[in-house]
């Protein structure tokens, strides 16, 4: 394979050092026998970066992709070796040896099918590169509309907080000097009964709130670059607008993060010249605090199953990128009404699902049901596992590969389009559905969907429609 691409050499060159490495650290540890075979996994992956020249051709251009391999990355190699280095430290304590050992096999299944689908997928889109890197268009000149319902559900989200004070004991900030943000654990019940009017309005904050944390500043980035000549003040205050959802933080407290890069990815679109410094100024400050919250996650893990250093590093990784024990884990699940179970699942993806099916109880699920069979709480079930446990060990693929597929289906939407909403819109949800398959499982889907996706896409419509409204006025 020819490199062309120096970002690209450099990552060719990062995955056949510490891949290789991981391998041969775990091949020659001492390991309990369920995890003999673990080396496989780091090696696997590395076969298939080699033999999946596209993949990786294009992961310096592509933000999705990157996301999807790295995603993996963190799964196969990085995880399996702090998993070894850590004396095979997990939060389940009725793993059986050949489960661990039938996992190993299904997540070398579920890499081969995911890597090639997408190896083919590019191979059969490879020009779509039209728009990539041009700046895209904003030719908005009257907001007053917008505006108008940005400072009507402000003032709404204001009124509910000042009649249910309770809702302020979830959020913090990120820059407190405590670990409150990592400790923040949003429990409606604790708030108000189901069915009620509290219970209602206090949905209907969260609800806002979520999607007021993404589109308030790309907002106030396209208003800062239609409204302020050119100046390092303009610039400063563009910075400032990229970190601002750090300032409240509720319990999902890797979702700044998120906006973080979403905040960059449009300042990028809207400044092409000063990428190298909005990365550098940006990107230092994001690590810094990505570093922060997972040194006191890492400390919060030790606290809570009594372990320190590698050990707590391992169970970090595998609680958010769910790894051998994980899937293993899967195993004790004992087989139920799968269609009650599935229905509850979706049910409570939607809002307001007590006062919408306040006859349908959620109770029983597959996680409560994962979590109980193993013991263990707040662990989410692999996506390869949830997948396999509706559909079969042949077909449970097929969800990591439509998920990583339709990503990268709106990662093409998104270059293909220069307009500054449509562009927001579809790399949000490429972004936000590629983390699904290594990080989540196939109902997150249905949970970002009608929680951030539907109601982010009607944003998007209605100020898109009040720009060309305004524009046809205007002539």
């Amino acid at each position: 394979m020819r490199i062309k691409n120096l970002k690209t050499f450099n990552i060719y060159m990062f995955i056949l050092l510490i891949s290789p490495l991981s391998c041969l650290i775990i091949l020659y540890d001492s390991k309990p026998n369920g995890y003999n075979n673990l080396w496989v996994l780091p090696l696997i992956f590395l076969v298939l970066s080699l033999i999946t020249v596209n993949v990786l051709k294009n992961l310096a251009d592509n933000i999705t992709l990157s996301v999807i391999y790295f995603g993996y990355f963190i799964r196969f190699v990085i995880t399996p070796l702090f998993l070894s280095l850590g004396n095979y430290t997990t939060v389940f304590n009725t793993l059986v040896d050949l489960n661990i050992q039938y996992a190993i096999i299904f997540m070398v299944y579920e890499i081969i099918i995911v890597f090639l689908c997408i190896e083919f997928y590019l191979i059969i889109n490879k020009n779509v590169k039209k728009y990539k890197n041009k700046r895209i268009e904003i030719n908005s000149k009257n907001y007053k509309n917008i505006n108008l319902m940005f400072i009507i559900l402000t003032l709404f989200c204001i009124s509910i907080y000042l009649y249910i004070p309770e809702i302020g004991k979830y959020y913090t900030s990120f820059f407190s000097n405590n670990t409150d943000a990592l400790k923040l654990d949003y429990d409606f019940d604790n708030i108000a009964s189901r069915g009620s009017i509290d219970r209602i309005l206090n949905t209907l904050f969260v609800f806002i709130f979520n999607i007021f944390r993404y589109i308030i500043p790309v907002y106030l980035l396209q208003l800062i670059y239609l409204k302020l000549r050119p100046s390092r003040f303009k610039f400063i205050l563009s910075i400032i607008i990229c970190l601002s959802p750090f300032l409240i933080v509720s319990e999902s407290n890797i979702q700044p993060f998120f906006g973080l890069l979403f905040n960059i990815l449009m300042m990028l679109k809207l400044y092409p010249s000063k990428s190298r410094k909005i990365i550098a100024t940006i990107g230092i400050l994001g690590v810094v605090g990505l570093v922060g919250m997972v040194i006191e996650k890492i400390l919060s893990f030790g606290n809570w199953q009594g372990t320190s250093g590698v050990a707590s590093i391992a169970l970090t990784l595998n609680a958010y990128f769910p790894g051998v024990g994980n899937v293993a884990a899967a195993y004790n699940v004992d087989v139920t009404n799968k269609l009650i179970t599935f229905v509850s699942d979706l049910v409570r993806t939607i809002p307001f699902n007590g006062t919408l099916f306040p006859g349908v109880s959620t109770e029983i699920n597959t996680t409560s049901m994962y979590n109980t069979s193993n013991y263990v709480t707040g662990q989410i079930i692999p996506n390869i596992s949830y997948t396999s446990y509706y559909l079969g060990v042949v077909l449970s693929p097929i969800i990591p590969v439509i998920l990583s597929l339709y990503a990268l289906k709106m990662h093409k939407k998104a270059n293909l389009n220069k307009d500054f909403w449509i562009y927001f819109f579809y790399i949000f949800v490429s972004i936000r559905i590629a983390l699904i398959p290594t990080l989540y499982n196939p109902i997150a889907f249905f949970s970002i969907l009608f929680s951030q996706i539907l109601p982010l896409g009607l944003f998007c419509l209605f100020i898109n429609r009040s720009k060309f409204a305004n524009r046809n006025i205007a002539k």
